[in-house]
């Protein structure tokens, strides 16, 4: 039987079978380790008996569309600016005219910053689960 050391120090044992072949181990142990996938697997051999010993590998709990998100300032989308200016001004037809380019401008930047949003938000939902090391609060 070998042994199988985890992170968390816990010692298992499993037949030298399973634990020779970092696919076979890695299948073996993940209803029990949420981070084998990534973990490193490190065998050593004393006086007969298989070590593997599970080395947790640091991966990304997310991705850049989080810490863009959270990093962003906050801000009103621009076209809901320009709603609420033209909406406080009630600017008569002339004057509308002349602020077509600054109206298309909201336009396009509201847009733009939905599109981003989208992206940013199917650039989460792509990201692969990870179990919380921490129980939140009522749980």
């Amino acid at each position: 039987m070998a042994k199988i050391k985890l992170p968390d120090n816990q010692e298992l044992e499993y037949p030298d079978e399973i634990a020779k072949d970092d696919e076979t181990l890695r299948n073996a142990l993940a209803p029990y380790v949420p981070d084998i996938r990534n973990a490193e697997l490190k065998r050593s051999t004393k006086e007969g008996v298989l070590t593997v010993q599970v080395v947790k590998k640091a991966g990304t709990k997310g991705n850049e569309a989080l810490a863009s998100l959270l990093s962003a300032p906050e801000h009103l989308n621009p076209a809901v600016v320009m709603h609420q200016r033209l909406s406080e001004e009630k600017p008569p037809i002339a004057q509308l005219m002349l602020m077509k380019p600054e109206i298309d401008k909201s336009i396009k930047a509201a847009r733009d910053e939905a599109n981003e949003v989208a992206r940013a938000g199917q650039c989460l939902s792509d990201c692969e689960p990870i179990a919380s090391s921490a129980v939140p609060c009522g749980f």
